[in-house]
């Protein structure tokens, strides 16, 4: 196996299971709902890893297992929450591309953040309003699915943040104990 399969076959464990802990805390009460490093892990996944197949698989094997455990729900809602983590992840690998640095870099990731949430909510209810029969399939009904989810979004920015924060900072202090400087443009590590 190559070093960098390797590496991000590893880093995908690592935040598969920091998926998996985060969204068991915001399920069982202990953080605020959809406090979560689901965005953020996709982010980071998309940014840091070499194999993009593999950059991909994360949220969605995060997602999967963390679903599984916890309940799983409609398919279609499944399908579409799915889709909206990958966009962070197409998101991070753009970013990476523009070898930005510094407060460059860090208002990249920042945007990546919170895209992360917004991409996230507008598909979770979207896919809420289309697929389940708590609203009217009309404007009013579609204002008032994204008027009663609103309240959580705040969480879903404030989780995406957070863990966006944690991880790069993260990422920047290993790059750092090896030598790399952590301002550089994204390195392969």
């Amino acid at each position: 196996m190559s070093r960098p399969i390797l590496r991000d076959g590893l880093l995908a464990l690592g935040l598969i299971a920091l998926v998996f802990v985060s969204r068991l805390a915001s399920e069982g009460g202990v953080v605020p709902p959809n406090f979560a490093a689901v965005g953020a892990a996709a982010l980071l996944a998309g940014f840091v890893m070499r194999t993009r197949w593999l950059a991909l698989a994360t949220p969605l094997g995060a997602m999967l297992v963390s679903d599984l455990y916890i309940g799983t729900y409609d398919w279609r809602m499944m399908a579409a929450v799915y889709a909206a983590f990958l966009l962070p992840v197409a998101f991070g690998m753009l970013v990476r591309r523009k070898n930005a640095s510094g407060w460059r870099l860090a208002g990249w990731v920042g945007t990546g953040a919170v895209g992360s949430s917004l991409a996230f909510f507008v598909a979770s209810n979207l896919a809420h309003w289309v697929f389940t029969g708590m609203y009217a399939k009309t404007l009013g009904g579609l204002i008032a699915c994204y008027g009663a989810a609103l309240p959580f979004y705040k969480y879903t920015l404030a989780g995406d943040a957070t863990y966006t924060l944690v991880l790069f900072g993260a990422w920047a202090l290993a790059l750092k104990a090896r030598g790399i400087r952590a301002d550089a443009p994204a390195p392969v590590v």
